[in-house]
């Protein structure tokens, strides 16, 4: 396999939720490993800002305003990366958008459950039909769906402080997310379009948000149930997308690639 900074080279990567806290890492990745990136999130100015972060003043980073969650923002996208690059080589299905966290099932406010699917399911399917109907004309291309060990199992609540269990609509997205990697593989594959999805396990955020991986007592516990004993640097999923995006996974689809240090093992 080439080296990293020759790996993707020439390659056209969409990443959606580029500005968070796992899009900023891939899109760095991406970026590294000689991919042209277009960073795409709800506001402009914040894919531009990423950008200067990255590499001012590259060439292979292109920021772009993306909703996938409403149509007409989508067909804007795909209409204006048809006019500047003419092709999308791969596609990182990574946007979402979390509900408040105090909310349990009970209390769950419909509305909120509505909102979070609008865009963790809705969303993902829009941009990825739109995507694929590009990648069917050119008989190639990549899509990787940004999963999580809970779309494979339900969380262990007695591991959460109060108030940080409340996973509803999380697993209910992730499991699905799954599936339909599953049937894109067996629909798309014809067409020479490999689909497959990453599952994180817990990651160490402690510089930019965080949430419940800064509880140190929350980290004690986590760490005592996973067979490496600690959470995901950040920087370690990076290789299983580089691998799924790279010629030595080319005759893999359909697959979940699991990275969380054995969680889900046991």
């Amino acid at each position: 396999m080439p080296s990293n900074n020759l790996l993707l080279a020439n390659k056209i990567i969409v990443v959606t939720g580029a500005v968070g806290i796992l899009g900023t890492q891939f899109s760095k990745c991406l970026y590294n490993a000689g991919a042209t990136v277009i960073l795409t999130d709800l506001a402009l100015a914040d894919c531009i800002k990423l950008k200067q972060q990255i590499a001012i003043g590259s060439k292979r980073l292109i920021p772009m305003e993306l909703d996938i969650a409403e149509k007409l923002s989508v067909i804007t996208f795909i209409n204006n990366v048809k006019k500047k690059l003419g092709r999308i080589d791969a596609l990182i299905n990574n946007a979402v958008l979390r509900a408040p966290a105090d909310d349990d099932l009970f209390s769950r406010k419909s509305e909120d459950f509505f909102k979070t699917t609008d865009v963790n399911v809705n969303g993902t399917f829009l941009i990825t039909q739109a995507v694929a109907k590009i990648m069917k004309k050119q008989r190639s291309g990549t899509i990787i769906n940004t999963g999580s060990i809970y779309g494979v199992v339900s969380n262990d609540q007695t591991l959460y402080p109060q108030g940080f269990a409340n996973y509803d609509y999380y697993c209910f997205h992730k499991g699905g997310i799954l599936n339909f990697t599953r049937f894109l593989a067996a629909t798309l594959g014809k067409y020479n379009i490999r689909v497959n999805a990453i599952s994180p396990g817990g990651i160490l955020w402690t510089k930019q948000g965080g949430g419940v991986a800064r509880d140190k007592e929350f980290r004690k516990r986590y760490n005592a149930r996973v067979p490496l004993g600690r959470m995901a640097n950040p920087d370690e999923i990076n290789g299983a997308l580089l691998f799924l995006l790279s010629d030595a996974a080319s005759y893999i689809t359909g697959h979940n690639l699991v990275v969380d240090g054995g969680w889900t093992a046991i």
